[in-house]
């Protein structure tokens, strides 16, 4: 399931936002979460490009920033909204 280390810290970071919210803490796990998620996001994009002749750079580095930002700031308010609700469900 989890190819490299990188996947693994970011399913954590999600299960963990996921349960900060069940549990009712403070809204600022999931902006940890978040930086978490946009660090992990960005290394992952920058770890694979290569410094060879071979190597495209198709995406400009600010573009690429700003969608991790973007896409990891949406998973980190969903899974600690989806933390909340499950957290209401199980009477938590």
């Amino acid at each position: 399931m989890f190819d490299r280390p990188s996947n693994a810290i970011a399913f954590l970071t999600i299960l963990t936002v996921c349960l900060a919210g069940a549990m009712r803490t403070t809204w600022w796990i999931a902006v940890a979460g978040m930086c978490m998620l946009v660090l992990v996001s960005l290394n992952n994009r920058w770890r694979t490009r290569g410094f060879g002749f071979g190597s495209s750079n198709a995406i400009a580095d600010p573009v690429q920033f700003a969608t991790s930002l973007l896409n990891a700031s949406l998973i980190a308010g969903a899974s600690y909204g989806l933390g909340q609700v499950t957290g209401v469900l199980w009477g938590v």
